[in-house]
């Protein structure tokens, strides 16, 4: 045997020692996340700090959580209540970071609402009248509680059990906060209009990349004129990845609004490029800074004015005295 024969069976043994370490190594290293995957949520809730509060809920058996951070400063000017889209899955609080990390240290507490899933869209199937009028009481029993679980509520309804929640937990928490902006993210947008129909002048809407959402009742395009008197605030990114009617769509928003005479309609395109949600987001957070003081407070200060303006008191001409309620002379 030659020596190169004898020493193969050690470049083996160190070959495969190094190939383990190299292995173990590398299954060492933290895990990287690429754009678009979402972080596990105890990480994310790890870096988010001190302040942040992650309340669970059990309404009947359903549960979701709500991140709370309440304002940083003596006078908070309001509160923002953050829905992320529902597309966004267990990466809710990946897509809500960065507002919740800066805008409380400017004034303003912000709750986010964990999302519900979206709804299966099962292609339809042709049934006869007997066979629909049979499925309806069953599908009736699906929406009420049973023994053995929790209430079976639909999308539409998880959507606004949870919006009431959060609305319900900053009363509970900052009662002295009338101000409330309802920020709907993506797919979320149309169900924040939605559930802000009659509800108080308090409550303000922002839209932040809005887009049709399965299962809505009615499109927003259709709920937009209904908006009345409130404040809203519609942000978009154009181009936006995965979304190549973001531009059209937000034209058409900005003339329906111009059409329906909506005078606290509000519409910027956000700087720079979308390239996904991450923890520090400066284009985003401080233009949604500086549209909340400019805008949602301005348009508040303006409304409450009219309200107080004091009716002017008519002057009596030279020499006349002014009557009183009774009737004689003051």
């Amino acid at each position: 045997m030659s020596a190169d024969n004898r020493n193969m069976p050690t470049h083996a043994l160190i070959f495969a020692s190094l190939l383990c370490l190299s292995t173990l190594a590398s299954a060492a290293e933290p895990e990287r996340h690429g754009a678009g995957i979402p972080v596990p949520q105890a990480r994310i809730l790890q870096q988010l700090g001190l302040g942040h509060e992650l309340i669970d809920v059990d309404i009947e058996g359903n549960r979701f959580r709500l991140l709370y951070r309440p304002a940083m400063t003596p006078k908070p000017s309001g509160a923002v209540l953050l829905l992320p889209d529902p597309g966004s899955a267990e990466a809710w609080l990946e897509q809500v970071r960065a507002l919740t990390a800066y805008l409380p240290e400017h004034g303003w507490t912000v709750i986010a609402v964990e999302p519900p899933e979206l709804p299966d869209s099962p292609v339809p199937t042709r049934t006869s009248p007997a066979a629909d009028s049979a499925s309806a009481p069953a599908a009736a029993e699906g929406s009420s509680a049973t023994a053995s679980g929790p209430t079976v509520l639909s999308f539409e309804q998880q959507m606004a059990q949870r919006l009431q929640e959060a609305h319900d937990t900053l009363g509970r928490r900052a009662p002295e906060l009338r101000q409330r902006i309802i920020t709907g993210i993506g797919r979320s947008a149309v169900w924040g209009v939605d559930w802000a129909q009659g509800k108080d002048d308090g409550v303000n809407l922002m839209l932040i990349d809005p887009r049709p959402s399965p299962g809505a009742r009615q499109p927003l395009h259709t709920l937009l004129p209904l908006v009345g008197r409130r404040t809203l605030i519609d942000l978009y990114h154009a181009p936006m990845p995965g979304y190549p009617d973001a531009e059209p769509n937000a034209r058409q928003r900005r003339l329906l609004a111009r059409r329906a005479d909506l005078k606290h309609y509000h519409q910027s395109r956000l700087p720079g490029v979308f390239r996904g949600w991450q923890g520090d987001m400066p284009w985003l957070t401080r233009h949604v800074r500086g549209l909340l003081e400019r805008i949602i407070l301005d348009d508040s200060r303006k409304l409450r004015g009219k309200m107080e303006t004091p009716v002017p008191r008519v002057q009596a001409p030279p020499g006349s005295a002014a009557i009183n309620a009774s009737g004689g002379p003051t």
